[in-house]
């Protein structure tokens, strides 16, 4: 097996790319270890809440009132059927954005709240696949790709918090 060199950092695992600087003596940085650091580094979930039931709330209360506006940016017909699906796809993220905002105080994380960190998780997962698809077949504006990006960053967000226990808060 190869064990190249970086500096005194000694890499034993070919496709790992993390370095981790150590001044005083030699680490070796093994997948395992990799896990443990990730596994210790903490998510502010109402950060991650907050930030969520904003960017959701935009979204739906932009399609609740802008229809037909939405109609002609994404070129797209406007009729009364794309109106109302609009609406109520609107009242849908709204929705969605109430949940999130009020759950925002609560551990979410690993066996807490796990109803709210999966219905996350598989909404911003699934939607950021299909921008994903979508982006790299088109050439779309820079909102949708911008979407696109943050759709994607929530889902890798929210992926951590359903597969990882909250950390407790320490009282200083």
């Amino acid at each position: 097996m190869l064990n190249p060199e970086i500096g005194n950092l000694k890499i034993r695992h070919p496709l790992l790319l993390l370095a981790i600087h150590s001044e005083s003596h030699h680490r070796t940085v093994t997948p395992i270890f990799v896990a443990n650091q990730l596994r210790a580094m903490r998510i502010n979930t109402k950060l991650v809440m907050t930030a969520s039931a904003i960017t959701l709330a935009a979204i739906g209360l932009t399609l609740t009132f802008f229809p037909a506006e939405i109609a002609n940016y994404i070129e797209s017909s406007f009729s009364k059927t794309n109106q109302i699906t609009f609406q109520v796809l609107g009242a849908l993220y709204f929705a969605f954005a109430t949940l999130n905002w009020m759950a925002k105080d609560s551990i979410i994380g690993g066996i807490y709240n796990r109803p709210i960190s999966i219905a996350n998780l598989t909404h911003f997962l699934v939607g950021g696949l299909a921008l994903i698809k979508l982006v790299f077949n088109n050439s779309l504006p820079i909102t949708i790709q911008l979407l696109t990006g943050v759709y994607t960053l929530f889902a890798i967000l929210f992926g951590y918090i359903f597969y990882n226990n909250p950390v407790p808060v320490k009282n200083s």
